[in-house]
This record gives C-alpha cells, sequence and structure tokens, in this order.
C-alpha cells in the first residue's frame, strides 16, 4: 500500500481539525488512527502496520490530520518498595509508585496500588507524588508542528483512573460511598495534578488536551451518575474551565470506554468539547449523535470487536459508510477506530477505513 496525500484537499490540517470540532464543514474528515493522544497502532499492531507499508511512523505514512506530542511525568521517589508489603523481583514503577508485576496467569501482568491500605488523608498528603515541568524544548516541538499546518494533542492526564492505579478500584470504590474524607484526599490530590498539567499544556499551545477516564462497562458505568456527579464531575468543570481560559482556541478531549451515555449530558455541562471513542459495542453511536452530536464533537464510533474483525470488506465497508452519513452532517465528528488496533485486526479493514471515511465524508460536504 502506497499512501499519498490527497491531491484535492481545500483545507490545512489545522483548519479541517478545527472546523469539525467548532461544528462547522469541512471538506473532509479529518483523519487518524489514535485515540486522542494515544497511539491507535501501538506494539501489538506495529510489525503488522511495518509490513504492509515498509515505514515506521504511521502519522506520516497516513498524513494524520493530528500528530501527537508526548509530556512526560517525573517520580519524585526513588525506591517505591517502601510504600508495599513486599513486591515479587522484577516489579517496575511507573512515575506514581504503582507497582507491575509481570506474570504469566495475566499476558499484561497485574498492577499493585501504593495507596492501598492507606487509613488516613494525612499518608495521601505526604505521599511523594510525580511532578510535571515539560523540558523548554517542547513549546517548540508544538509550535513547530503547528507551522507545520497540524494539529497537536496531548496527553494531559486522568482522575478516576489515576485513582483507580494508586488506590485500587475497589477501595476508592468504598471510599466514595462510605469514607468520604479519604475520597476527597484522593480525588483533590490527583485532580491537582492534572490541572498542573493542562495549565501548562494550554499556556504551550497544544490545540487538543486529552484527558482520560474510563468509567464504563460493557453494560453500564462503573458507579452510579449520582455518585458521578457529586465526586468527579464537578473536578473535571475546573479543568476544562482552566483550559478554556487559557487557551480560549484548545479543545478538552474526553476518553471513556464502555457504556456512558447517562453521563454525557453532565460531560457537556463539564466543558468537554470532544467525546471518544463512543464505543459502538456499548453506546449506540446513532442515538449518541442524535442525542448530543450538537453539543459535543464525536471521534471514534467504529468498533475493534465487531466491524474491524470482519473477515467481509463488504461488511466493513457498508458498517464505515453508514456511520459516515449519519455522523457527516453537521460537522463535529471523526470517523475512526474506537480503540487500539488489535493483533487479529485484518490490515485489508485498516486501508478500507480509511478510504472510506475520506471518500464519502468528502461526497457529503462537497454537497453541503
Amino acid at each position: 500500500m502506497k499512501m499519498a496525500k490527497p491531491m484535492n484537499d481545500t483545507m490545512s490540517p489545522r483548519e479541517r481539525v478545527r472546523r469539525t470540532f467548532q461544528h462547522q464543514i469541512p471538506d473532509r474528515m479529518p483523519r487518524t488512527l489514535d485515540i486522542g493522544a494515544s497511539s491507535g497502532i501501538d506494539e501489538t499492531y506495529r510489525d503488522i502496520f511495518v509490513s504492509h507499508t515498509g515505514a515506521m511512523k504511521p502519522e506520516e505514512f497516513f498524513d494524520y490530520d493530528i500528530r501527537i506530542v508526548l509530556a512526560p511525568l517525573t517520580p519524585q521517589a526513588t525506591d517505591f518498595s517502601v510504600y508495599y508489603d513486599s513486591v515479587p523481583p522484577g516489579t517496575t514503577f511507573d512515575a506514581f509508585g504503582v507497582a507491575h508485576v509481570a506474570g504469566d496467569r495475566f499476558p499484561l501482568g497485574m498492577d499493585l496500588h501504593p495507596w492501598k491500605s492507606f487509613q488516613t488523608p494525612r499518608e495521601i498528603d505526604d505521599y511523594p507524588f510525580p511532578i510535571f515541568e515539560p523540558e523548554p524544548v517542547l513549546r517548540e516541538t508544538i509550535r513547530t508542528i503547528r507551522e507545520r499546518g497540524y494539529m497537536v494533542s496531548v496527553p494531559s492526564g486522568s482522575i478516576n483512573e489515576w485513582c483507580y492505579a494508586l488506590r485500587g478500584m475497589d477501595e476508592f470504590f468504598i471510599d466514595l460511598v462510605d469514607r468520604p474524607e479519604m475520597a476527597e484526599a484522593v480525588i483533590r490530590r490527583v485532580a491537582t495534578l492534572v490541572e498542573k498539567m493542562v495549565t501548562v499544556l494550554s499556556d504551550l499551545g497544544a490545540d487538543i488536551l486529552c484527558l482520560y477516564g474510563d468509567m464504563g462497562s460493557q453494560q453500564s458505568l462503573l458507579i452510579s451518575p449520582r455518585l458521578w456527579g457529586k465526586w468527579i464531575q464537578p473536578y473535571w468543570k475546573t479543568i476544562t474551565e482552566t483550559i478554556h481560559r487559557i487557551n480560549p482556541q484548545a479543545f478538552a478531549f474526553y476518553h471513556s470506554c464502555g457504556a456512558i451515555e447517562t453521563i454525557c449530558p453532565g460531560l457537556i455541562d463539564a466543558g468537554f468539547d470532544i467525546l471518544n471513542p463512543v464505543q459502538p459495542e456499548c453506546m449506540d453511536p446513532y442515538v449518541v449523535k442524535k442525542r448530543y452530536g450538537d453539543r459535543m464533537a464525536l471521534w471514534g464510533g467504529i468498533g475493534m470487536q465487531s466491524t474491524m474483525l470482519s473477515h467481509s470488506p463488504a461488511t466493513v465497508r457498508e458498517d464505515i459508510s453508514r456511520l459516515v452519513e449519519v455522523w457527516a452532517p453537521g460537522g463535529a465528528t471523526m470517523v475512526t477506530v474506537a480503540q487500539t488496533l488489535q493483533s487479529d485486526v485484518p490490515w485489508e479493514n485498516v486501508e478500507i477505513l480509511l478510504e472510506t471515511v475520506e471518500e464519502v465524508s468528502r461526497q457529503i460536504y462537497s454537497r453541503r
């Protein structure tokens, strides 16, 4: 496959993406396989990508309209093992001190949680948290990508996912119901870091600040909408207000897999501009577009457990065409994969996805 830049684009990538997320009509839907600021082609699919294209960078080969810039956290401790009763040999720690244990029983390994046994808010406040102080070169990197005509997306943190990782999902959910002083301490500590991140990244000129917060199972929310509205939504609202205050042209992106339609109105009220991934196995993307598409842009919509696994090219093309035809009117939508590509996805389906989205969206927008 040889991917060439389209000759009939009438907009730059920046203009195309900006118009899309501002609920205006572009020349075609923006192109990407990424999940916000997370690669849609990670290590599990990279060999397949390389074998079919001979390229190393999907964003350059496919000429994505949006480019990712990473800005890592810096850990503030050198020995996190002191926060655990014991850790198996070979355990590694991330910047938060969350322990990752490789294991034969679990292909992805297992995480241990440094705050799991904490009993008081003071323990949480005293814990050595990572800091966010990007190197000065990050501003130049963002500026260069923007000058090349692309939009810049940056991973900008999480609230509940980082709470899960630090406290453990079971303990955190118990906190929300029975230990409000612990819930407040956990969420406040995490949200303060996220607010610091978006403050810095907005000032540096990032266009799309990607915030992650998986809240859904395949069937429902992991907690009640009431608990989410009480504990999580107010912090998200503060964070999106910070983004828009510092850079009114930036977009606040929210990612959550699973069935989360019950909190879509709350996400809109919290100030999010973009919803991802609208996982079709869990949410009806046609219903989501009808109910919320005039107030929040949609990014994703194509199922990794359904359409992308099909071995019928005709079915893949039909599924994608139908979604583009419904999502395209009014703009504010990007049809692409809902989750990271897995090794059992036929490569032909990736080609069909990109080709169909571009062809069908261009036809629809040309008729406006």
